[in-house]
């Protein structure tokens, strides 16, 4: 890891990214806790909360069936778009840290552990602890609850939702709407954005900003290690969310 990934920069970057469209939060908690040993620099750990839509990515490939603006290939463009950004915004970061200079919290040292479990009582963990009690019980019901919340919305205020295709200004609005909500720490608000473009209500470039702001609930381990690096992270986030967003609005997507 230290050869292949540490001393090599544009490794760091394609990895984090890498780690980043994992479906879920387990690719950008594994992002997590490589930054916090030191295994990945600050380059690649917003190249992974870039590149990640959390949970939102359950929705996104599981909705690609039910029809609208959300087909296969829009879904598969999603994905690529925002793991190319995500390297891309990974040496953005990395050449936004050189030239400010700026400090991070001094990395964790990796203790090494003898497991006595037998690989039974792994697999038991595994899917004990973090299959049911994590994802089933802890992540599922949230994002049904958002899902059904957003599409509430989308049902109740499909007449004003409509306006925004009408008119060019609501578009704008939509955008910085969408990179505001991605600023929540958590997975689910940002479903809203995902449901409106289904419907047709946003074009591409606000949904994309909504994905690649927001971090699902990767960032939370690193609130808890360094809240100042964590903002660091998330204004990289929002810059290139941002930039990225009113640059595909101004081609027209």
């Amino acid at each position: 890891v230290q050869a292949k990934i540490v001393n090599k920069r544009g490794a760091q970057k394609l990895l984090g990214s890498f780690l980043g469209i994992i479906p879920g939060c387990g690719g950008t908690f594994a992002a997590d806790a490589m930054y916090m040993a030191g295994l990945l620099g600050f380059g690649g750990i917003t190249a992974a909360m870039l590149a990640t839509a959390g949970d939102e990515a359950f929705v996104i490939w599981t909705g690609v069936a039910g029809g609208g603006h959300l087909t296969p290939q829009i879904a598969v463009l999603l994905l690529a778009s925002q793991f190319v950004i995500g390297i891309i915004g990974g040496f953005i970061a990395t050449f936004i840290a050189r030239r400010l200079k700026l400090s991070f919290a001094a990395k964790c040292e990796i203790e090494h552990h003898d497991h006595e479990h037998s690989s039974w009582l792994g697999w038991k963990h595994f899917f004990t602890d973090h299959m049911w009690n994590h994802i089933l019980r802890g992540h599922f019901p949230r994002i049904i609850g958002w899902l059904a919340f957003s599409l509430l919305i989308v049902e109740l205020f499909s007449g004003q939702l409509e306006l925004i295709n009408a008119a060019p200004d609501s578009k704008w609005i939509a955008l910085g709407m969408a990179a505001a909500v991605g600023l929540i720490p958590i997975s689910g608000p940002h479903l809203l954005f995902i449901t409106m473009f289904a419907a047709g209500h946003v074009p591409f470039s606000v949904m994309l900003t909504s994905c690649l702001v927001q971090n699902g609930h990767g960032l939370l381990p690193l609130i808890g290690f360094s809240l100042d690096d964590t903002l660091k992270i998330k204004s990289i986030n929002l810059f290139v969310g941002l930039l990225a967003g009113l640059i595909l609005m101004v081609l027209g997507f």
